[in-house]
This record gives structure tokens, C-alpha cells and sequence, in this order.
């Protein structure tokens, strides 16, 4: 018996490599550019793939994004060509979270590669992560798609190149009118004793 179980177990271990699927680390610099990344739910889960490594007949193969940071920036990841395609990323293993659930619009159905143009689109799905100083590896699959299998792209900016939004412009400005009545009122104080 031992020897029948020493045998499956080497033959396992021979045959493991063939059902290895390769991987590919892409390096990411924080700039405007967009790193495009395929992927398909019906192949091992929907895990991003590789756009550029694709063996001849079969299936590309899974990709990850590294990053190294000297100070805090953004990781966007958007949804292009058709919407409707939602996306869990992690960084390091821990998972960031989902990107948004697009709202269907036929009018923007189709937005080919233009990933500037869908990341700021409802239509499309995205999303935008604080990433802390540091080592990234940044991964992710699909978690709901509506087509076969499709692409999108991330990227990495850098926090003084993403406008804050208009609630956290209004709420900057409320707290500076503030701190100035506070002052006014400080020093009229001070004027009267």
C-alpha cells in the first residue's frame, strides 16, 4: 500500500506543472497610464489575465500588478469596452472591495478602450483605493459579467492628481468660514478685557 500511494503522489507531483497556468507580474509606475488586463469567468474563476501573454491555443495566463510607492497614491480600476462587469481587488491578498455597480445606460452600452472616459462614466464600473507608502501586488477577478469575457484596466495616480469631490470641497470650505468667525470672535474677546 505504501508503495501504490508513493507512486500516485510522485505521479502528481510530474503532472502538476501541466495544469500550472503561468503568471505574470506587470510593473505599474504612478502616471496617467492604463495597464489593461483581460478577463473570463468561464477560466479558473475569473481571475485578471494577461492581454499580452497569450499561448497559441490556448489561454492567457494570470496576471498581478506590483507596485512600489514612496508616498501615498490611487489605484483606480475601471470597466471599458461593454459595461456591466463588476471586479473584487486586493492588495497583498487583502481584499480592497468591489468596484461600483454600473448603472445601464444603452446610449454608453459600447465605450471601446477609452479608460479615461469609462472611469469617470456611471455606466461603467470602477472603483478608486488609498494605497499607503509601500510594496503593492495588486490583483483581482470578475465578479459579475454579463458578456463572455472582456477587458478593462487600473492604474496608479498620484493623491494631488485626483480632484477632491464637490461635497469634500464644500465641507473644506465650511470648516475654514469657521475657524475664521472663531478667530473674529477670539479677538474681539481679547479687545474687550
Amino acid at each position: 500500500m505504501f508503495w501504490k500511494s508513493t507512486h500516485l503522489f510522485a505521479a502528481c507531483i510530474l503532472l502538476l506543472p501541466s495544469f500550472a497556468q503561468s503568471a505574470t507580474v506587470v510593473p505599474l509606475t504612478t502616471g496617467t497610464d492604463w495597464s489593461e488586463f483581460r478577463f473570463d469567468i468561464g477560466l479558473g474563476g475569473g481571475e485578471w489575465r494577461d492581454t499580452n501573454d497569450i499561448p497559441k491555443g490556448g489561454a492567457p495566463g494570470v496576471v498581478s500588478f506590483s507596485v512600489n510607492l514612496r508616498s501615498a497614491a490611487y489605484l483606480q480600476v475601471t470597466d471599458a469596452f461593454l459595461s456591466g462587469d463588476i471586479f473584487e481587488v486586493f492588495s497583498n491578498g487583502k481584499s480592497l472591495g468591489h468596484t461600483s455597480s454600473p448603472v445601464r445606460s444603452l446610449v454608453d452600452d459600447y465605450i471601446g478602450d477609452d479608460y479615461s472616459a469609462a472611469v469617470t462614466n456611471a455606466s461603467y464600473s470602477s472603483g478608486q483605493w488609498l494605497l499607503e507608502a509601500g510594496t503593492h501586488t495588486i490583483t483581482g477577478f470578475v465578479t459579475s459579467q454579463p458578456q463572455m469575457r472582456g477587458r478593462a484596466a487600473l492604474r496608479v495616480v498620484d493623491v494631488s492628481a485626483v480632484p477632491l469631490p464637490g461635497g469634500m470641497v464644500l465641507l473644506l470650505g465650511a470648516g475654514a468660514a469657521l475657524g475664521a468667525a472663531r478667530r473674529r470672535k477670539s479677538k474681539a474677546r481679547g479687545a474687550n478685557s
